[in-house]
């Protein structure tokens, strides 16, 4: 899988596979990673530092039967996740279920790996299970950002003191409230996201305030 992205941690621990026709796979990994660096392929300078993590994993009759992982990221926070498929032949009706929970205490960690953004700032903390099946998702759980920013150089945006919460029940959608400051002005959000379709979402989004410089180049103003 070309995920664009380099690795230069070390794996260590133990690892068991199988096949057989009749049943399918079944294996297990025990593993270890030393702390190191995620970086973009396109473009090194936009690098992550990782912690001492773990990856562990049983596969028994081509199910798995769970995987968990926990990634330490220096001196901001820790991401733990957890899954399991019943089986693994990953087509639309495969059901699966799992969570990640994160606390990360200063994302521009994680930001530098998205290029768009030039900087952000702000703690994120997460919560969210998933049940039901490739296909079809069902996400619960919270997520919320505080005393956040976010900056795109290209457009000459900058968001400030930005807050965003967001609610997901078990319904195929997920709400978000938010408001922050740009410019001279202050705003507010909402969103819904409903992924009934997984290959079409349908997307609303609301934005109200005044005196906000959301694009602010040298021949646009708005």
């Amino acid at each position: 899988v070309d995920t664009g992205l380099a690795f230069d941690e070390v794996v260590n621990g133990e690892l068991g596979w199988s096949y057989l026709p009749a049943i399918g796979p079944s294996g297990f990994g025990q593993l270890s990673m030393t702390a190191g660096r995620i970086s973009s392929i396109e473009n090194p300078r936009l690098t992550l530092a990782t912690g001492e993590g773990v990856l562990n994993f049983r596969v028994a009759d081509n199910r798995l039967l769970n995987a968990t992982l926990g990634l330490p990221l220096p001196g901001t926070g820790e991401i733990n996740g957890y899954v399991r498929l019943h089986d693994l032949e990953l087509n639309d009706r495969s059901q699966v279920s799992g969570g990640i929970v994160a606390d990360v205490a200063e994302i521009a960690v994680l930001a530098s790996l998205i290029p768009a953004i030039d900087t952000a700032s702000g703690r994120l903390q997460l919560d969210v299970g998933v049940t039901g099946s490739i296909g079809t998702p069902l996400l619960r759980g919270n997520l919320s950002l505080a005393d956040g920013s976010v900056a795109v150089d290209s457009l000459g945006l900058l968001l400030e003191d930005l807050s965003l919460s967001a609610k997901m029940i078990e319904n195929y959608r997920v709400d978000f409230d938010g408001d922050f400051r740009s410019g001279e002005g202050h705003g507010t959000v909402t969103a819904l996201v409903d992924y009934r379709d997984i290959d079409d979402p349908y997307l609303r989004v609301a934005f109200k305030g005044e005196q906000l410089a959301l694009i602010n180049v040298e021949d646009i103003r708005a």
